[in-house]
């Protein structure tokens, strides 16, 4: 039966989140069902989803959730946070200092000395002026502002919607009495898909609500778990499929990093850049690896206040002074062809994480481009990496070992890798079947 679903997406301009929406918008779509999508960035979101005409429909982002309120100051915040990532300190891609213009050694000197102290200034001055709600910071976002945004938006809207998927789950205070808060501004009936679950299943507060159906989970273990603690609602594992488009022709960004490189094996660290990628054991294995045989790069925003002080110390010190084999762009990119078309210029993917415990995309990338991944051996991803033969796993931390299963992996024959069978079992395909039935269980008065 085909159903009305509104997908929302709280998080944009970060990591997959953005594809993500569109992967779910399409494969609804697939199955016949009529989507309403709610995200901040709802072109990277729309060119995933691939529309069917008249199926999609783009819902309004409120910026601000206070009546005819404009968020001039924390607008100009954004603003000058975005032009120094551009322009001030670490101007990425980081270039040797021979290699750049006098120009661009001037404008860097500028901004690196201008727009810090200029930011830091509106950061002291002008914080009371944004919302409260704002104010507490995304990983701790109150519930309550997520439904205001959406009953605002569904304004737009030509009917209502049967069921709302909430997109990320994991930056939300999880308190039930947070979560009743939702529920009184909007008690339509919702799934969530929770990345990051807690090990006691009651600590999650929204598993009360009647408006609540289920959840999805990236982990099979977890699955278990949650459904033995929740057996009236919709507790579901869905697979972390990634999209995978390219552009149509090489990218500049693509044929840069190749042309550095100069033939050495590419070693590509992508996505968000926190404190779970280990950037201290990163830099390490970079100086301990052979130059003259492996290329490093390194494209994805940083996030700084997730970092141990021996992560902070590292990439300092690669600020200063960039080893030769090293491209690093320490931005988000928008365009997830582009970020795909650095992976295909890759030879190996590497995801040695700190004590990440959960899924990651980069499973998918990696089986998708057929490029060998080198994780943790700890934990799910070191799990699925055995299982399905994805490349090697490694002790985290250690510098040593995972330059020599760097050297393994740089003469192993693609034949020996299990590609294929990882892209049957945690197939698209598998993906849009979980979700139609959720859909089909949990929509309307499911």
């Amino acid at each position: 039966m085909s159903r009305r679903i509104l997908l929302y997406n709280p998080v944009s301009w970060r990591g997959h989140l953005d594809s993500w929406a569109g992967l779910f918008a399409r494969n609804l779509m697939r199955r016949g069902h009529e989507v309403f999508l709610l995200t901040e960035n709802a072109a990277a979101a729309r060119d995933c989803a691939v529309p069917e005409p008249g199926r999609l429909t783009i819902l309004p982002w409120a910026r601000d959730l206070r009546p005819g309120h404009v968020r001039t100051f924390s607008n100009a915040r954004d603003y000058l946070r975005e032009f120094l990532k551009r322009h001030g300190k670490g101007i990425a891609p980081i270039l040797p200092e021979k290699e750049m213009s006098p120009s661009v050694r001037r404008r860097k000197a500028f901004f690196g000395a201008v727009v810090p102290p200029l930011y830091a200034l509106t950061a002291s001055l002008f914080p009371r002026f944004i919302h409260p709600e704002e104010r507490q910071g995304p990983r701790f976002a109150p519930p309550r502002a997520a439904a205001l945004r959406i009953v605002r938006a569904l304004r737009a809207a030509p009917k209502r919607p049967d069921l709302i998927f909430n997109l990320y789950l994991d930056g939300y205070d999880m308190t039930e009495e947070a979560w009743g808060r939702y529920e009184s501004a909007c008690p339509l009936p919702w799934v969530g898909i929770r990345f990051h679950p807690p090990d006691d299943p009651l600590r999650d507060g929204f598993y009360h609500l009647p408006s609540c159906r289920g959840a999805f989970f990236l982990d099979e273990r977890i699955v278990q778990r949650y459904a033995a603690a929740f057996p009236d609602r919709h507790i579901s594992f869905l697979p972390d499929v990634t999209d995978t488009r390219l552009p149509d022709a090489p990218t500049a960004l693509e044929e840069e990093v190749r042309r550095r490189s100069a033939g050495r094996k590419i070693v590509f660290l992508g996505g968000t850049i926190g404190g779970q990628k280990d950037l201290a054991t990163w830099y390490g294995v970079i100086r301990a690896a052979d130059r003259g045989r492996f290329y490093f790069v390194q494209v994805g925003e940083v996030i700084e206040s997730t970092m141990t002080p021996e992560d902070r110390s590292a990439r300092d010190a690669a600020m200063r002074e960039p080893p030769e084999n090293l491209f690093i762009l320490e931005r988000f990119l928008p365009d997830e062809a582009e970020f795909n078309a650095l992976i295909r210029s890759c030879d190996i993917i590497y995801a040695v994480y700190r004590d990440f415990r959960h899924s990651s995309n980069m499973l998918a990338k990696a089986a998708s481009f057929e490029r060998p991944i080198l994780v943790s051996g700890r934990l799910l991803m070191g799990e699925r990496v055995r299982r399905y033969s994805l490349g090697l796993t490694v002790a985290e931390g250690d510098v040593e070992g995972i330059a020599e299963a760097l050297n393994a992996l740089a003469t192993r024959p693609r034949t020996s890798y299990g590609f294929a069978e990882y892209r049957s079992d945690l197939s698209e395909e598998r993906f849009s079947d979980l979700l139609d039935a959720c859909v089909e269980q949990c929509a309307g008065g499911g």
